[in-house]
């Protein structure tokens, strides 16, 4: 199964766009955004014991567009034998959508240290995600794969 591309954006089925984008709160670059997102993905498997994989940060930034009519941004990466996703798409600047995924992830780790690791799956539950299919079976994989002889 091949994944998603770092480019175009590769928005998550079953997921809705937001129709508003909100000015950001975050004074951060991208590339500093990026290196903490990427940080937080290790220290995410670090801390659970369990690697993150195969992450794929997805945008419509390229070189030639750094500012690009559509700020979404997801990133998809394998944990605990699952292919997950976070996406947003909430704020005006690509910048600010990749720092709040990274917040988002401090979000599960803070979890994670004080409700353990049940926790932090039950948290995960709703970024499971399978490319190509929609998220509702995306949330029944863990399950039926644990149901299996």
């Amino acid at each position: 199964m091949t994944g998603p591309a770092t480019y175009p954006l590769a928005w998550p089925d079953g997921v809705p766009r937001g129709t508003t984008r909100a000015q950001s709160p975050f004074k951060i670059a991208l590339p500093r955004a990026v290196a903490d997102l990427e940080d937080a993905l290790h220290l995410f498997g670090t801390d659970t014991g369990l690697p993150v994989t195969r992450v794929v940060i997805t945008s419509n930034v390229t070189l030639g567009a750094s500012r690009p009519a559509d700020q979404g941004v997801a990133v998809y990466f394998d944990w605990d034998g699952a292919r997950r996703c976070i996406a947003i798409d909430r704020f005006a600047l690509v910048e600010a959508n990749v720092w709040a995924i990274y917040l988002i992830l401090e979000g599960r780790r803070q979890e994670l240290r004080n409700g353990g690791l049940p926790i932090a799956r039950a948290a995960f539950q709703g970024f499971a995600a399978l490319i190509g299919q929609p998220i509702a079976d995306a949330l029944d994989a863990p399950a039926k794969a644990a149901q299996r002889p």
